[in-house]
């Protein structure tokens, strides 16, 4: 297995979007993600985590981006599990 993985790293190493200087590659996946001086002007999806499947590369680039991971996005869901419960214990 690792060294399958090691040739899928040499391989997506040559490929042209793989030369994108991290610092580039970050403001890339923030704008991906929406974000906007006003937080609650953001989008709700948070489909651009895919960004951190794509390779090795992009992932370690995404979870060393802190400006990506500075907000946190809670749903109205858990809100309606807490209506919906009632007097449940939760």
């Amino acid at each position: 297995y690792e060294c399958i993985r090691a040739i899928n790293t040499q391989i997506n190493a040559l490929a042209p979007v793989s030369r994108i200087p991290p610092e580039l590659l970050s403001k890339i996946f923030l704008h991906t993600a929406g974000h906007r001086a006003n937080p609650a002007s953001r989008p709700q999806s948070r489909d651009w985590i895919r960004v951190t499947h794509v390779c090795r590369h992009w992932r370690e680039t995404a979870l060393q981006c802190a400006a990506l991971w500075s907000h946190v996005d809670v749903p109205a869901l858990p809100e309606q599990f807490l209506v919906r419960s009632k007097d449940a214990p939760l």
